[in-house]
């Protein structure tokens, strides 16, 4: 990447992209549904596509690499200090989130209807 300031407004962008947007987040609860509607597909699907633009730029820099694999202050579920300590760092939701999704009947396998 350029100088300090392009650095800078592109961490501004990428933590802006992720608390508007929370493409992880919508993964997660998508993996947790199961992806049983047609929308809840879509929006899978976009997040997916959204991510895949914006990982490679996180994963060049070793600092993003860091941040990526931190959990973010007020991420627990809680919201409480307790929950910050358990929280998840951002990769692992990810990670978790797409092995789930790799097993959603009709999403990436065939259910079992007979």
């Amino acid at each position: 990447m350029g100088s300090t300031d392009s650095k800078l407004n592109f961490r501004k962008a990428v933590i802006q992209l992720t608390t508007k947007t929370q493409a992880v987040e919508k993964l997660v609860q998508g993996a947790e549904s199961g992806c049983h509607s047609e929308k809840e597909k879509q929006i899978v699907l976009n997040c997916s596509r959204l991510l895949t633009r914006v990982l490679p730029y996180i994963f060049e820099d070793p600092d993003w690499r860091g941040f990526f694999w931190s959990t973010v202050p007020g991420a627990g579920r809680g919201g409480g200090e307790e929950d910050d300590e358990h929280a998840r760092p951002l990769a692992e939701s990810l990670l978790l989130a797409i092995a789930d999704l790799l097993f959603c009947p009709d999403f990436t396998v065939q259910s079992h209807r007979r």
